[in-house]
Order: C-alpha cells, then sequence, then structure tokens
C-alpha cells in the first residue's frame, strides 16, 4: 500500500458525526487558501432530517448539495488529482494531509 492509500485509508472516519465533517470542511478550506484559492463550503446539521447537509462548490460550474460521506469522496477525489500533477505535489499533498489527520489516531 502507498502511502497515498495509507492516508486515504486513514480519511476513513464517522462521516455521520457532524463535528469531523465540519473539521474536515475546515482543513480542506485551508489546504485550499495555502494553494491560493477559495472554497465556499457549508455544514449544516439539519434536525428536521436528522443528517448532515454538505454545500459546496468545489465543481466550479454548479453548487453541490451532499451528505459527510459524499464530500469525503469529492475531497478525496481533489486530492488524487492534485497529487497526480508531479512528485513535489504528491509530496506536499500528503504532508499537509498527514498531519492533519494524525488527530483522529
Amino acid at each position: 500500500m502507498n502511502r497515498m492509500q495509507k492516508l486515504f485509508k486513514k480519511m476513513n472516519l464517522d462521516y455521520d458525526d457532524y463535528e469531523i465533517v465540519k473539521q474536515l470542511a475546515e482543513d480542506f478550506r485551508e489546504w485550499c487558501m495555502w494553494n491560493k484559492a477559495i472554497e465556499d463550503i457549508e455544514v449544516i446539521q439539519s434536525q428536521k432530517f436528522n443528517t448532515i447537509v454538505v454545500i459546496h462548490e468545489l465543481f466550479t460550474d454548479y453548487t453541490k448539495v451532499t451528505d459527510g460521506w459524499e464530500f469525503i469522496s469529492d475531497v478525496k477525489y481533489f486530492l488524487k488529482e492534485y497529487a497526480s500533477n508531479s512528485q513535489e505535489d504528491l509530496n506536499y499533498m500528503l504532508e499537509f494531509w498527514e498531519e492533519k489527520i494524525k488527530r483522529y489516531e
């Protein structure tokens, strides 16, 4: 298992937990800011529907409404795309996210 696979495995957390989803959104916004981008992400804990709702525009051409599980899939997709640019980008992404995910170990 390579380093990115290990990281993504560690990212398999409980995305029905509002605090975890909220922290992931904050970490992803920080990641984007480090890469000179700004992403709008809103995490809502719906009492009426007893679920977590994530609203984001990671795909620039539309707004997407997801749950926590689909949101982590979207985040992983973008991280894979970023990491595929170069070895330097891969290492940079791994260093940032490995540090963030340590809080859950």
